[in-house]
């Protein structure tokens, strides 16, 4: 107690904020375990506002800012996005922005060139920039990639969103290169949600279905989303109806346990399974 009161009032604080932010990491990581969606959605509510209040006792608390990155991303996708695109990207903006200043952080502590406007307009210089990071800045490019890319799926018309796509496959390919399997394959995921849902931009059915096909091997398919996402792009896109069924069947027969960490986002995939296939009949002609 004595040595406590010793320190500078800035340490004091600093100390109290890093305690808050693992209360609220904590709270977070229940959230991700519980499988009542509207309990969930009551929680993650309720934790945003603290993870802001944290992250103005010391902004530049880089796992602070990667889980209000992941918080954020992961509150949009499970319950704003299918009633309120709109909104949806506002937030998943929120989650980029968050992440691109933990990028910041981290490059200049680690004494390399921080992410600058300059970078998305130029995708050679993207490149080699990229080439230039070690795998410690894949969390940061993951939930960067991850925040952009649900801006585009929300504003879909937009036609400035739409040519950032080239950026978000680069960053993308960067987790890929250093760790494939980081955020239960989400790099793939979102390789081949976007080839799936823009064939003649990106590639085509072929390269949608090598990504979505690693993803759910790398995850041993139990991240059920990867199922939901896979079918509702690469397998309307191919109009692959038998497909699309038994990738939606999967889904609502899987037991919420096969992946305790992660019950809200696999009870989001069974919703969301039963949804589309309630709407077969529409996206099959």
């Amino acid at each position: 107690m004595l040595a406590l009161f010793a320190l500078p009032g800035c340490s004091v604080q600093r100390l109290a904020t890093r305690a808050s932010a693992g209360l609220v990491a904590d709270s977070f990581a229940a959230v991700n375990a519980e499988e009542d969606l509207e309990l969930a959605e009551g929680g993650a509510a309720a934790g945003l506002p603290l993870l802001e209040g944290v992250l103005r006792g010391d902004p530049d608390a880089v796992d602070v800012r990667l889980l209000a990155a992941e918080a954020y991303s992961g509150y949009a996708l499970a319950f704003v996005e299918q009633d309120d695109p709109e909104r949806a990207a506002g937030l998943y903006r929120r989650a980029r922005d968050h992440a691109l200043h933990a990028w910041a952080v981290a490059a200049r502590r680690g004494g390399v060139a921080q992410p600058g406007d300059g970078l998305w307009f130029d995708l050679d210089a993207l490149e080699r920039y990229l080439a230039s990071l070690d795998p410690r800045f894949v969390p940061a490019v993951y939930w960067t990639v991850q925040g952009w890319g649900g801006m585009v799926k929300n504003r879909p018309s937009d036609p400035e969103l739409l040519a950032d796509v080239p950026v978000l496959q680069a960053l993308a390919r960067f987790v890929l290169r250093h760790d494939a399997g980081y955020g239960y394959a989400g790099a793939h995921v979102l390789l081949g949600a976007l080839s799936g849902s823009l064939p003649a931009i990106l590639g085509g059915a072929a390269e949608a279905r090598d990504h979505f096909e690693a993803a759910l091997s790398l995850t041993g398919r139990r991240f059920l989303m990867t199922h939901v996402l896979y079918a509702a792009t690469y397998a309307v896109q191919v109009q692959d109806r038998a497909l699309f069924e038994r990738l939606l069947d999967e889904v609502r027969g899987a037991d919420l346990d096969l992946l305790p960490e992660r019950r809200l986002a696999n009870a989001v995939a069974q919703q969301r399974a039963g949804w589309l296939a309630r709407a077969v009949d529409e996206l099959f002609q």
